[in-house]
């Protein structure tokens, strides 16, 4: 460990558990940080005229410095410790080993510094300092200075000029308010019986400069040591729940999502991990609790997914305990289970401590073994009468326990055939050629809750179509293009699904003219075959295949291509359909 010397000025070495009494420093980084190596070129005496070291001196990251060693200086409180110039962030070694020790070095320190740089101090008429904005300041937001606050006992607030403000003591129902963290945790620093969920929570609306540092940020308030990977992205979030549930029988870590019927609730089905993308994705977690429903069993993770047994109910069953038609979510499939998580939310309302949480899962596409695995069904949590899931899993406790096997990543799911075609469609409709054309699309669902029946005359440049089904049946598409004061009309329809003997989806484009039409052209209808696997998507954030074929139906000035896509888009399958008109 690397301190300054608050006398010298200079960086000394500390090894082991020796450490000395020392001051730290939580703030935000902002332009102009000195690192170690700059830091032990300015405090080189043999350099101290030269005009780079005079130019950095100058710098904001160094004032920050000084402020930080005088004022513990002026404490008596012999070294202090700022990030920025004590890690040698050119060693992956001593930056892993600083990441995975920064929660016990704010633990173990004497006091930390908040400095936080955008608040601003005036003096009111009697004299006294005020700050009045200082709980707007951008230290709440970033993801670091979250532990920077609950680790240390003491923690003093500073403005941009020093001026000291208050503590974290002085400060607690108004650091709690702008936090999440309740008053216990800032009082006592004691983690041990808060829910995975509720401390994701509070990081939810906090942002790193780095994905990676979403995680390594959490690593302390977890207890969690793990290697640094920089380049992994959103991957290093992963690896963090992974380690968690490993050391863990927390369900909350499962319960991430927003409440069904909430306003944000998402009304579209999709398909996810079972582990979360963020810690946004607990931003409505902060009230959870663990509670015990069934004693939890040991899990494990593999390179198949997450295997443990949960108390999974099918959905049929799962119906007939709702009481309250927001509370069941109406794209929820018969085949889907709601799983019973051991946790709880405990809002304070008349009803929540009778409550336990489920999440909705669906089977997908069979392993190498013939056994199904399962992915989690959209970012929706439900709330259930925990009387209800007593009596049922009491009566019938191995009928509703079930071993499964979680996906982990997005590329574990894989959707069954006769299950794909119910999925969410997003339908594009493009017009490269004329601006003044007038499109009409037609659908025919194989389904009950997706959309049939015609769409009204839509913009061409670029059109969303949202229907509920991915492989929707028939789109009858109409065009209409007016040249030298006539209008020119093609039809088509695009015949959407599954040959009897195919895994893929297929489409085919077919005429459909009107009664003017021969009973010859009748008999022998004009139709040209899409090839799934033709063309490979090579945009990144995109994974399928698409098809394409062009066809003139009577020779007129234009043609119609149309070219459906299969694409797996954050973790969503859903079918593309591009109609593009040109000229011959």
């Amino acid at each position: 460990m690397r301190l300054i010397n608050t006398e010298t000025g200079l960086l000394e070495d500390f090894i082991g558990d020796d450490i000395p009494r020392c001051a730290i420093l939580s703030h935000t980084w902002e332009k102009d940080e000195i690192s170690l190596q700059e830091f032990q070129r300015l405090t080189d005496p043999d350099l101290e005229q030269d005009p780079k070291t005079i130019a950095g001196k100058a710098k904001a990251g160094y004032v920050k410095i000084q402020g930080c060693v005088n004022l513990a200086r002026s404490r008596e409180i012999p070294y202090v410790w700022v990030d920025t110039c004590c890690i040698d962030k050119t060693s992956s070694a001593d930056l892993t080993e600083s990441v995975n020790s920064m929660y016990r070095w704010y633990a173990n320190s004497e006091v930390c510094f908040a400095y936080l740089v955008d608040v601003k101090t005036y003096e009111a008429t009697d004299g006294r300092h005020a700050f009045p904005d200082w709980e707007k300041s951008r230290w709440f937001t970033r993801g670091w200075t979250l532990q920077e606050l609950i680790a240390p006992t003491v923690v003093e607030f500073y403005c941009h000029s020093w001026y000291y403000f208050g503590t974290k003591q002085s400060l607690y129902d108004r650091l709690s308010n702008v936090t999440g963290i309740e008053r216990k945790v800032l009082q006592t620093n004691d983690l041990s019986s808060i829910s995975v969920a509720k401390k994701m929570s509070w990081a939810s609306q906090r942002s790193t400069c780095r994905k990676e540092d979403m995680a390594y940020c959490l690593l302390g308030i977890f207890d969690i040591n793990m290697p640094l990977l920089y380049g992994e992205a959103e991957s290093a979030f992963l690896r963090l729940q992974q380690h968690i549930a490993a050391s863990s029988t927390d369900h909350s870590i499962f319960a991430w999502g927003v409440p069904a019927g909430s306003a944000v609730g998402n009304q579209l089905r999709s398909y996810r991990s079972i582990f979360a993308r963020s810690p946004a994705d607990f931003a409505h977690c902060g009230t959870f609790v663990e509670r015990v429903i069934l004693q939890p069993d040991t899990w494990t993770q593999t390179n198949r997914g997450f295997h443990g047994v949960f108390p999974a109910i099918p959905a049929p069953v799962a119906k007939q305990l709702f009481h309250q038609s927001a509370a069941f979510l109406e794209y929820i499939d018969d085949e889907d289970y709601l799983v019973i998580l051991n946790c709880r939310s405990s809002k304070p309302t008349s009803h929540s401590r009778w409550n336990c949480t489920g999440v909705w899962i669906s089977v997908i596409e069979a392993r190498d073994d013939g056994k199904h695995g399962f992915c989690r069904v959209t970012d929706t949590i439900t709330f259930q009468s925990l009387a209800g899931i007593r009596q049922l899993l009491d009566s019938f406790p191995e009928k509703f326990c079930k071993d499964l096997w979680l996906a982990t990543t997005p590329r574990m799911i894989r959707l069954q055939r006769d299950l794909f075609s119910k999925r969410l469609g997003g339908f594009l409709v493009r017009n490269s050629v004329y601006e003044d054309a007038k499109i009409y699309v037609n659908t025919n669902g194989l389904y009950g809750n997706q959309v049939n029946g015609d769409i009204k005359i839509l913009p061409c440049e670029k059109l969303p179509v949202t229907l509920y089904g991915g492989l929707i049946g028939i789109v009858i598409v109409k065009v209409v293009v007016q040249e030298d004061g006539i209008d020119l009309e093609e039809v088509a329809a695009i015949i959407v699904g599954y040959a009897s003997n195919s895994t893929k989806p297929l489409a085919k484009v077919v005429s459909y003219q009107g009664a003017e039409e021969s009973a010859e052209k009748k008999k022998t209808p004009l139709e040209s075959p899409l090839d799934f696997a033709r063309r490979k998507f090579i945009e990144p954030d995109k994974e399928g295949y698409e098809d394409h074929a062009a066809w003139d139906f009577e020779h007129k000035s234009f043609g119609i291509n149309v070219l459906l896509g299969t694409v797996l888009q954050k973790d969503m399958i859903f079918t593309e359909l591009e109609i593009r008109l040109y000229k011959w």
